[in-house]
């Protein structure tokens, strides 16, 4: 009920100025899963969209960044991603938000090193895609970090709740999920 009262306030809500809409825009049942995850994140509860393939899930989950930034939420955001569609992620923030600030944190352990060594919180909009395995390798580093939201793509894929993974996640320090 509290989610539909939340939805409701964004009844009349506009595509966030910061999403390119020259890229395209958003069809109804888009706004309204940016609708929700806004909701959701208004009331502080963690949130899942689970709308099938193809339907413009990262479209939405960008939206609602765009959104959160312009009510001041500037970030870090972390996106852990399946490694085949970290560059995906990219090029969607490229195409639809790019005035946020993505970090792909990905590569060797040399060249991630080096990422770490210039990673700024003075970076507005940050957001930092990363894989599975990488932030389960990663995991003592960026479970230093806070993050405002932690987002998992294919979330299915840790669904084991005995795995290291999974356990390694939950573990991250992020505001929302």
């Amino acid at each position: 009920e509290q989610i539909a009262e939340q939805i409701a306030k964004y009844k009349d809500f506009q595509l966030p100025y910061l999403l390119d809409t020259q890229s395209g825009t958003l069809r109804p049942y888009q706004m309204h899963g940016m609708r929700f995850l806004c909701a959701c994140t208004k009331l502080g509860y963690n949130c899942l969209l689970a709308d099938d393939l193809g339907l413009g899930k990262s479209l939405q989950t960008i939206a609602m960044l765009c959104q959160l930034a312009i009510e001041g939420v500037q970030g870090p955001h972390l996106l852990v991603v399946p490694s085949t569609l970290l560059y995906n992620w990219e090029n969607e923030f490229k195409k639809w938000a790019p005035c946020f600030k993505v970090l792909v944190y990905y590569g060797t352990k040399p060249e991630r090193e080096k990422l770490r060594n210039g990673w700024s919180y003075e970076q507005h909009s940050l957001v930092v895609l990363t894989s599975y395995n990488i932030a389960v390798q990663d995991s003592a580093f960026l479970r230093r970090k806070n993050f405002y939201y932690l987002i998992l793509d294919e979330a299915h894929l840790i669904r084991n709740q005995k795995s290291k993974a999974w356990n390694t996640l939950l573990d991250l320090r992020s505001l929302h999920k």
